[in-house]
């Protein structure tokens, strides 16, 4: 007795430590959440409160009193977040509009992309948090996996769960799972050996494949950047995707993507992005139909861009700040920046018009005063994570610089100045800004780029994230030859009363040299469209074309910080912006551009999958839950064939019933015998003598057959959990 006592008492410890796993994994998806956009202060003790309680009143209230509960603090959390919601939101909202948003979190679109979404964090953790707890307090460990499960999937879906959270979790479902079967075995200490050997071995194998279930399939034909090699620069960079993640090691593509003619060369610019998460960025919001919008004011320069595809795009490169465009169907994101509803076909067309900057660098690096409310809401967080030594050094950086462009120069400058350009570099982990200022010697533009942002949110001025293509190779007057290999990343300042200012922290010789080296090589290898008929009689240039010093940019752009709010225009805030569609999904990795063939994981993610799968069919066999729920849908599942059959069906299910609330009728006893030794009741009476009948008598009717099914379906639901 006293082994078994033991026993036990190992298989509960093993249980409660397996669902704790378990409710780390998602807990810790929705506290990086938390973390990244509004600090984590409110999160841990709200936690700790909701598990506390369900821990508390698992012996005092029922399972559905206990699932209500849960249910009413999810709703009563998603109540709160919506309070916190612009007005504006609930504009455009339609049950259409609630399904398509729903669907977008299953396609990948992630969490991080919500307004506020860290006062959605807060939101939704108590509910799951409770339940799991209750569930674990009355050794219930099945039920508390399922909750736990259900929620890392749904995170696991949106692409916020990564790939070692997700294994992480689904071990601990697994143990869960294993632990309960020990239990209900009355099993041997030695035999929690079983689980341990199931666990281990989903570990190992993970280990071996080398990689653990992304969160997100990648193409069969990755287009530009795939086939098995290291992922290009562009690949990482120009997509149409809402969240861009920095990588280790690239190549530079030196394929020919589009052609622009133009008054002048500019960065094309096809996206931006707001909310940096420390190792990656997401564009929050959604995007809206394009339409044109008022000019900006201020000195400006109208600049006219015609663009030819050389290859299928799936973005819509143009200078900043687009006013038309004509040629393609266009959407606008949040940010600003325009993508295209479908593709732009190789040979293909289209104009955009842009209002460019013409305002002296004197005047912009002169330009004082207050942010637009929405702009500091939005272009200033940084994830709570993020080491106050990132700072500490801007500060010191920045010196007397007393105004947002100044300062912005002097970052430029010092990031330009101190670290050296390189494709082969090894990803940190942690925060890529805090890495790369401390850390790194080097790296290319993503690194520079997220540097610079954090640091200038570091000294309370806003800036973003930007992606595109440098302005090319020059091949007449006005026009110039575009390739991969001129994918860049960028930064944006924001200067008052002028907007969004271009800075470009990244060594340009350096890079230009990178580009040319790797624009030979092709040629040298004879690699098919990297050249055009123009570019083919012409040497790729060997110094960049615009410069960077200590002097601030010589590329300024600014929108207005005074438009109305119910402006269509690039820089409208997205909580003054109605959302028509959202056209794009997360798939890290992907290209951004059209891509044929069906979307598969790679065969080492499906090895992986197979295995966890296989782990958890076991562990549910082992534990029961196969044949539970096959009793449970054998319950309810009426007998094919006539009344005849019906009837003997029910009596069997309610012998079922009674043999798992009393015990087995003995093959020695009679029907009536064992109903009176179980004392059962008039329904359970009732179908035994339908079903005497049926083997006895005359053969039962559909009446007959409707009563006793019906019975049946009155001792199952009085049966409750235990069915």
């Amino acid at each position: 007795m006293g082994v078994a006592r033991s026993a036990n008492g190992l298989f509960h410890a093993g249980g409660l430590v397996s669902l704790a796993v378990l409710s780390g994994s998602w807990l810790a998806v929705l506290y990086r959440v938390a973390d990244v956009t509004r600090g984590t202060a409110e999160f841990v003790p709200l936690v700790a409160l909701a598990v506390l309680t369900g821990a508390f009143v698992g012996r005092w209230i029922s399972g559905r009193s206990a699932v209500a509960v849960a249910l009413a603090l999810l709703v009563g959390g998603i109540g709160a977040y919506l309070l916190t919601v612009p007005p504006t939101f609930f504009d455009g909202l339609t049950p259409g509009r609630i399904l398509r948003d729903q669907l977008s979190f299953l396609g990948g679109y992630s969490v991080l992309g919500m307004t506020n979404a860290g006062v959605w964090a807060l939101a939704v953790a108590p509910g799951p948090a409770f339940l799991s707890a209750y569930f674990a307090a009355r050794t219930e460990y099945v039920r508390a996996a399922t909750v736990g499960g259900a929620t890392l999937f749904f995170f696991v879906l949106s692409g916020d769960s990564t790939a070692l959270t997700t294994m992480t979790g689904t071990l601990g479902a697994v143990g869960a799972l294993g632990f309960h079967g020990l239990v209900v075995r009355g099993a041997k200490p030695e035999q929690t050996g079983t689980v341990a050997v199931a666990v281990a071995g989903m570990v190992l194998a993970t280990a071996v494949l080398g990689v653990a279930p992304p969160v997100a399939s990648i193409p069969v034909d990755a287009g530009f950047g795939g086939g098995g090699g290291p992922e290009t620069l562009e690949a990482s960079l120009v997509s149409a995707d809402d969240r861009t993640r920095i990588g280790g090691s690239i190549e530079l593509s030196p394929e020919v993507r589009f052609t622009v003619t133009a008054d002048e060369g500019r960065y094309w610019r096809v996206g931006a992005y707001d909310r940096y998460t420390g190792d990656g960025w997401i564009r929050t919001g959604g995007e809206t139909v394009f339409t044109s919008g008022a000019t900006p004011p201020g000195e400006r320069d109208l600049v006219r861009q015609e663009f030819t595809a050389a290859t299928d795009l799936g973005v819509l490169p143009a200078a900043a700040e687009p006013v038309s465009v004509s040629g393609t169907d266009a959407v606008l994101t949040s940010l600003g920046t325009l993508g295209v509803d479908g593709t732009v076909r190789t040979g293909e067309r289209y104009t955009v018009v842009s209002e460019v900057q013409d305002t002296p660098t004197r005047v912009l690096a002169g330009a004082s005063g207050d942010y637009p409310d929405w702009v500091r809401e939005r272009y200033l967080g940084l994830p709570g994570s993020t080491p106050s030594r990132v700072g500490e050094r801007t500060a010191s950086v920045v010196g007397d610089a007393g105004t947002p462009y100044r300062k912005a120069a002097a970052i430029e400058s010092h990031l330009e100045s101190t670290k050296e350009y390189s494709l082969d570099v090894e990803r940190p982990g942690g925060s890529v800004a805090d890495a790369f200022l401390f850390e790194m010697d080097a790296g290319y533009c993503v690194y520079f780029a997220t540097t610079m942002v954090a640091m200038l949110r570091s000294e309370g001025v806003p800036a973003r994230y930007t992606v595109g293509y440098t302005t090319g190779q020059q091949t007449d007057g006005e026009e110039w030859t575009v390739r991969g290999l001129d994918s860049h990343a960028w930064v944006e300042a924001y200067v008052p009363g002028y907007g969004w200012v271009e800075f470009d922290p990244t060594p340009g010789t350096e890079r230009r040299a990178a580009e040319r080296d790797a624009l030979e090589d092709a040629r040298a290898n004879n690699a098919s469209n990297v050249d055009t008929d123009d570019t083919v009689r012409q040497e790729y240039p060997t110094t960049t074309t615009t410069t960077t010093s200590q002097e601030p940019s010589p590329r300024p752009t600014f929108t207005s910080d005074n438009r109305t709010e119910t402006s269509t225009t690039p820089d409208t805030p997205t909580s003054e912006r109605t959302t028509v569609k959202r056209t794009t999904t997360d798939r890290e990795g992907s290209t951004g551009f059209a891509v044929d063939g069906p979307i598969l994981p790679p065969p080492s993610v499906l090895a992986v999958w197979g295995v966890v799968c296989a782990g958890l069919a076991v562990a549910a066999r082992r534990s029961g839950l196969t044949a539970r729920a096959y009793r449970a849908a054998w319950l309810r599942r009426r007998p094919k064939g006539g009344p005849e059959s019906v009837v003997t069906g029910a009596y069997e299910r309610v012998e079922y019933l009674l043999a798992r609330r009393e015990r087995p009728r003995r093959r020695t006893e009679t029907v009536r015998e064992y109903l009176d030794a179980v004392d059962a009741d008039d329904a359970a009476r009732r179908v035994a003598r339908l079903r005497e009948r049926a083997l006895y008598g005359d053969a039962p009717g559909k009446e007959e057959a409707a009563e006793a099914w019906r019975l049946l379906g009155s001792l199952r639901d009085d049966d409750g959990d235990n069915v």
